[in-house]
């Protein structure tokens, strides 16, 4: 586990010293900077999140819906992530949502919102944790719908649900520029 973290810290700073480094050394656009930095935090998310999804299929067994089929999420990039705007002092702003309600994993009963609550947590802190290797990238869960309130992963249903009857026309018009960053991509 401890390699995992190592890694993707070490990755993630190396990739971006040699971003900056081309920057400096090409006279790059801003706008291929930003690009690639936007990919690369694509790749540290993705990352972390098979990750946090595999130490909890480790523990609970994977995650089934009632038919027995797995419970996607997808995992999308707002702000100047989803508009490939990233910049090396940026955090990543993150919304997390999940096919269904129904359903539970193999070996114990934990449910979609509950296995999804704790791989977002292990996401952040995968993430985001300090270590002596430094941070991956900071990550903001505020444009989520219900904001600090509501929960990390969210349903697609009760998404929509709140979207439509109380989302304001920004966290609305904030979805115009999101993009699918890990998880299911399709």
């Amino acid at each position: 586990q401890e390699w995992a973290e190592r890694a993707l810290r070490t990755v993630a700073r190396e990739e971006r010293l040699r971003i900056a480094v081309r920057e400096v050394g090409t006279r790059a656009l801003f706008t291929e900077t930003a690009r690639e930095i936007s990919l690369l935090a694509d790749a540290c998310i993705d990352f972390a999140w098979k990750r946090a999804v595999a130490e909890l299929e480790t523990k609970h067994g994977p995650l089934r819906a009632d038919d027995g089929r797995s419970v996607p999420l997808t995992i999308l990039g707002m702000g100047k992530l989803g508009g490939m705007e990233l910049n090396p002092g940026s955090d990543v702003d993150l919304v997390l949502f999940y096919e269904t309600d129904d359903g539970a994993c193999e070996k114990s009963a934990l449910t979609p919102a509950e296995f999804y609550m704790r791989a977002s947590q292990r996401l952040c802190a995968l993430l985001e944790t300090p270590t002596e290797d430094g941070v991956v990238w900071p990550v903001d869960l505020r444009l989520r719908p219900e904001g600090k309130r509501g929960p990390l992963a969210i349903s697609t249903a009760r998404a929509e649900q709140y979207y439509e009857a109380w989302g304001r026309t920004w966290e609305r018009a904030a979805l115009l520029r999101a993009r699918p960053v890990a998880g299911d991509l399709s």
